[in-house]
């Protein structure tokens, strides 16, 4: 049983992204090969890359089909394409997309091996359990990635499944059952990329594996940094549902600066984000915004979710 594993990157170095490195070392760990497909770093992202243990099963890949375009002149499908280009690489009988801030901890390491196992005659499409912060505490969330890929048996059942966007909101969370091509022009070199559209694989024919990733998301990020991140995201969302895009205001004390020491002290971690916070300045570690446990979200979440059942009740007495 070999494994794959792939991700993507772009100048996360010096755009705050910094659980990069344990993150693709973690799977270097355990992985027969990591594909690192890159955005066009321009900072020194790649040359860590190289003191990395095990880089020998790296592949980076970089090239003007995988490039995001400078500042805000790139297109949402950019993401879908680069994840797709990445799992197309993937040589192994399972393929593992994962994000450059989710970390595989060592202690996690013998259980992917044995679920993989386990599944590898079972299902085509699993998914991990995902493990976040509160307030500089790690806290279970309720997140179920499907990242997770049995391309031998997907081959072998002859289901088509690839990563790029879902035809009715425009996700990436999950791979698709592919329905069409459809295509953008480059904005910096004017190269016409394609990418898929279709329907997410069913949930319900997946499994979920006893596996924990780590989740970091912007515990490095300076406010400013998320801030121009997600405003970026959100434009390029908007240019592709063709809306104008909304303006990202940053909370007003969206970051609680971690005690690293009693962090690493009270807390049980991954060897690779054990050693990169002993070797990171502590006067550059800060606390991620809370997504998920923030009370504002959970409440505007509840009321969305409240309006679209009512919404959808009312309209179902009208129809009968």
């Amino acid at each position: 049983m070999r494994i794959s594993a792939h991700t993507l990157i772009t100048n996360p170095h010096s755009s705050g992204y910094m659980a990069y490195l344990p993150a693709i070392q973690s799977f270097l760990d355990v992985a027969d090969e990591v594909i690192v497909i890159d955005g066009g770093s321009a900072d020194e992202s790649l040359e860590r890359l190289k003191g990395l243990h095990g880089r020998e099963k790296l592949k980076i890949v970089s090239s003007e089909f995988s490039f995001w375009g400078n500042n805000d002149s790139w297109e949402w499908p950019q993401i879908a394409i680069n994840r797709q280009h990445g799992f197309d690489l993937c040589k192994g009988d399972w393929a593992i997309h994962f994000d450059a801030d989710y970390v595989l901890p060592d202690f996690e390491q013998e259980a992917l091996l044995r679920e993989l196992d386990y599944y590898k005659e079972k299902d085509v499409l699993c998914a991990f359990n995902v493990i976040g912060f509160n307030n500089g505490r790690y806290i279970k969330t309720n997140v179920k990635r499907f990242w997770c890929v049995n391309k031998k048996l997907a081959f072998e059942r002859q289901i088509n499944l690839v990563y790029g966007l879902n035809s009715k909101s425009g996700g990436l969370d999950n791979p698709i059952m592919p329905e069409r091509q459809a295509y953008f022009i480059d904005p910096i070199n004017k190269q016409q990329k394609n990418y898929y559209l279709g329907q997410k694989f069913a949930h319900q024919h997946s499994a979920i594996l006893n596996v924990n990733l780590y989740r970091y998301g912007h515990f490095f990020f300076s406010s400013e940094q998320l801030l121009y991140k997600e405003q970026r995201l959100e434009n390029a969302l908007a240019r592709y549902h063709k809306r104008t895009p909304a303006i990202i205001h940053a909370d007003r004390t969206p970051y609680k600066r971690i005690d690293v020491e009693y962090f690493l002290k009270n807390n049980r971690h991954p060897k690779t984000i054990e050693k990169f916070l002993k070797e990171f300045p502590t006067f550059d570690i800060i606390g991620l915004r809370d997504y998920e446990y923030n009370w504002v979200r959970k409440l505007s979440g509840f009321y969305r979710r409240l309006h679209k059942k009512f919404k959808k009740s009312l309209l179902m007495r009208i129809w009968k």
